[in-house]
């Protein structure tokens, strides 16, 4: 005969109730084992519903999800239009990566690259678009011309919302080694300001487009800046020509540009 060293039935309540304190519905089995020395051995099997497990420390841990995200890589937004100042003191005739080109529309117009610049002859004009290709709607563009003929034309070109040639958004700011300057706007022909200074075969050209005002400076001064009332929010490009009579010519050099 074994000897009981316990209640079965209290040690069976006590863990139960253990187990399902913590409000969890538990089902349980219950197995004896005798051994030689002649005690019960009770082995009871909890399984709580809900997916909560009970621990030693009787802290309940919720389930743990075994599921992985894959993160997807978002590419950059590329850079719309040039963001930096640029410099060439030798306007497209130095390979400096920025986009040139040159252009006569069979007028017999000719580039020559000189150790003092580019010379161009009537009627001759070289784009420039920057490094990206797309200069912005709000830029500054400056160049030096010098040596002009009598009736030379210097010429610094805006190409806004990138029209086409015969846009009616391309600006004109004109220099006559006379001394007269004009502000126009191409297609139709529409003269936006102009004037007269002291005649001069060589001068610096600055022009700026800001929002919707257009200002055109020689030498740093401005000499005229007026507000047409249009806005231009694409990317743009510009450049610069030499018109003028058959034979006549100029020397362009130190191009610089501002976004």
């Amino acid at each position: 005969m074994f000897k009981r060293r316990f209640a079965l039935p209290t040690l069976l309540s006590a863990l139960i109730a253990l187990l399902a304190c913590g409000g969890t519905s538990i089902t349980t089995s219950t197995s004896l084992t005798p051994s030689p020395s002649g005690t019960i051995t009770a082995t009871v099997t909890a399984t709580p519903h809900g997916g909560i497990t009970p621990t030693s420390t009787g802290v309940t841990t919720p389930p743990t999800s075994t599921g992985s995200a894959t993160a997807t890589a978002v590419p950059p937004t590329p850079v719309p239009w040039d963001t930096h100042p640029f410099y060439e003191a030798n306007p497209d005739c130095v390979k400096d990566g920025a986009s040139w080109g040159y252009f006569n529309n069979g007028t017999g117009g000719s580039m020559t690259c000189t150790s003092k610049g580019v010379r161009l002859t009537a009627l001759s004009t070289i784009n420039f678009s920057g490094l990206t290709g797309r200069l912005p709607p709000h830029m500054t563009l400056s160049i030096d011309v010098g040596s002009m003929t009598s009736g030379a034309i210097a010429s610094l070109i805006l190409y806004l919302n990138n029209p086409v040639a015969a846009d009616s958004r391309v600006y004109y700011f004109d220099f006559y080694s006379t001394g007269q300057w004009t502000m126009r706007r191409y297609n139709p022909g529409v003269t936006i300001a102009s004037g007269t200074i002291s005649p001069m075969t060589s001068a610096t050209l600055t022009a700026i487009a800001s929002g919707t005002t257009r200002t055109f400076k020689i030498n740093g001064a401005v000499v005229a800046s007026i507000n047409d009332g249009l806005t231009f929010t694409a990317a743009s490009s510009s450049a610069f020509s030499l018109g003028g009579s058959s034979g006549d010519s100029a020397i362009f050099t130190d191009l610089s540009f501002a976004p």
